[in-house]
């Protein structure tokens, strides 16, 4: 998801760009949890994961 393809955001726009912030933040913490072996950052990864899951299935 977050170091794929993402053609589809249009970063033209504010709310597109502030998707893309939060895609590249949720794969830093991905990365730094996988190196750190810190199951509070995987935590933060997935609330912010189910938030957007959250935004997007309401919308």
């Amino acid at each position: 998801m977050c170091t794929g393809d993402r053609s589809f955001l249009n970063e033209k726009t504010k709310e597109g760009q502030s998707v893309s912030i939060v895609y590249r933040r949720i794969n830093t913490m991905l990365v730094e949890a996988n190196v750190k072996s810190d199951p509070v950052l995987l935590d933060e990864a997935e609330r912010l994961v189910s938030s957007l899951y959250e935004a997007w299935r309401d919308s």
